[in-house]
């Protein structure tokens, strides 16, 4: 019992691995190198912006050193000229200095650095929305490829059955050659559509690999997609759900703008007058006193304050370019904002329009089946009665199977459009905003 209980785990136990389209989409958001670089690079900016706040904090430096000489030197005692003597003076001192430019160009220059990393995070939110519909389209595809092969594949063995019943009748003699013939060529059609639908899966499994950024295997199972949204949706609606939904290329627009306002400003203050404060202390210790060097080094400190005014009058053309140029950034950025915020329009509607369409063509595709196979069960009928020749049978088929492949891809179509707006827009069909 133990051995048949083992052997019926091995047979039973391992199984193929059934992919949903969220795995999918995790699976390549994980894996793509582009997106790495894209995080790596938000990362830094972040980093970078991080690193910004030691510009509040004022300057601060230290000095030591030590300085030799040889030769004449003064007894501070004897008050004499001493000749080819080793002299040498230890020294240190400490300064902290503030500037009100260097300040102003801290502030504007935090404010540049947090647009940079808006900036680096809408370029990720729509690097991740692409591949996602990338991902989306493959899978969607796939699921396409693969009823496409079911229906093949049950239109070739229905036509194969019927094919040896038309042997045996056409043999018993109760039906003439040419209906066989006629079968027969349609049963060659039909094997051709397996073969081509199959081949069609087989890339279509690739390109999802190629999507998650996975070595292609031979073979994938996927779950298959949810149920249909039945009702229409409104067109006028739909395009306000999305002009005023999420949109990355907008958000970037705007970071690039108010960065390069900021760095305007930060240029701005090249011809404002600098006040700036200073602060020092420093002791020294020289060997021509007797003194010793802990005395020395208490006894010689010398604080010092200062405060200091500097107006610019004329500095060369570099700060005058500078400003020029950043001027002219800003009123780009500007129009460049302005064109995104109406191509964004522009593509929302065109989006919303395009929806509606492909519902509207799917719905006229059922209805097209519908009839179509109405038709053809009739046909069937009539042909296995003797009543209509094999060549309007086989007419009423093929239109039946030509509005089968038809309504399929309409459908697929229809809810790759539906995937396309919740992950770009972040709308869902209802009339939802996530």
């Amino acid at each position: 019992m133990l051995g048949i209980a083992i052997s019926i785990m091995l047979v039973c136990g391992v199984r193929e691995h059934v992919w949903s389209l969220e795995e999918c989409i995790s699976c390549a958001l994980d894996n793509d190198p582009g997106l790495k670089q894209d995080r790596l690079t938000l990362e830094r900016c972040r980093s970078d912006a991080a690193l910004r706040l030691l510009d509040w904090l004022p300057a601060i430096s230290i000095y030591a050193g030590n300085d030799f000489s040889w030769g004449r030197s003064v007894d501070m005692q004897e008050l004499m000229i001493i000749d080819n003597r080793m002299n040498y003076t230890a020294s240190a001192s400490a300064a902290l200095s503030f500037s009100s430019s260097d300040k102003a160009a801290a502030l504007f220059g935090r404010r540049a650095g947090r647009q940079e990393c808006r900036m680096a995070e809408a370029g990720l939110r729509q690097s991740e929305a692409q591949l996602i519909c990338d991902v989306t389209a493959a899978y969607l595809q796939l699921l396409l490829a693969e009823q496409a092969c079911g229906i093949a594949r049950r239109n070739c063995e229905d036509i194969l059955g019927k094919l040896e019943k038309a042997r045996v009748e056409v043999k018993a003699g109760r039906s003439a050659q040419y209906v066989l013939d006629g079968i027969m060529a349609q049963a060659a059609v039909e094997k051709s559509a397996l073969t081509r639908a199959e081949g069609s899966r087989k890339l279509a499994i690739a390109a999802l690999y190629n999507c998650m950024n996975l070595s292609p295997e031979e073979d994938m199972d996927i779950l298959p997609p949810t149920e249909d949204f039945i009702e229409a949706p409104d067109r006028t609606r739909l395009a306000e759900l999305l002009c005023l939904a999420n949109c990355p290329e907008r958000d970037a627009a705007h970071a690039a703008l108010e960065r390069d306002r900021s760095r305007l400003k930060a240029a701005e203050w090249a011809f404002v007058p600098d006040l700036g404060i200073s602060f020092g202390y420093g002791t020294y210790y020289g060997n021509s006193s007797p003194q010793t060097f802990a005395h020395q080094f208490r006894s010689n400190g010398n604080p010092s304050l200062g405060i200091s005014l500097s107006i610019p009058i004329l500095n060369g053309s570099a700060a005058a370019v500078n400003l020029n140029g950043l001027r002219s950034e800003v009123t780009k950025d500007e129009l460049e904002l302005q064109k995104v915020i109406s191509r964004a329009e522009h593509r929302a509607y065109s989006d919303a329009t395009e929806t509606v369409n492909l519902y509207e063509s799917w719905a006229a595709a059922r209805e097209n089946l519908r009839a179509l196979e109405e038709n053809h069960r009739s046909c069937e009928l009539l042909f296995a009665g003797g009543r209509i020749s094999p060549v309007e049978y086989l007419s009423a088929r093929n239109d039946m199977l030509r509005a089968e492949a038809e309504c399929l891809q309409a459908r697929y179509r229809y809810l790759l459009q539906l995937k396309i707006l919740e992950y770009r827009y972040g709308v869902i069909i209802d009339g939802s905003i996530r």
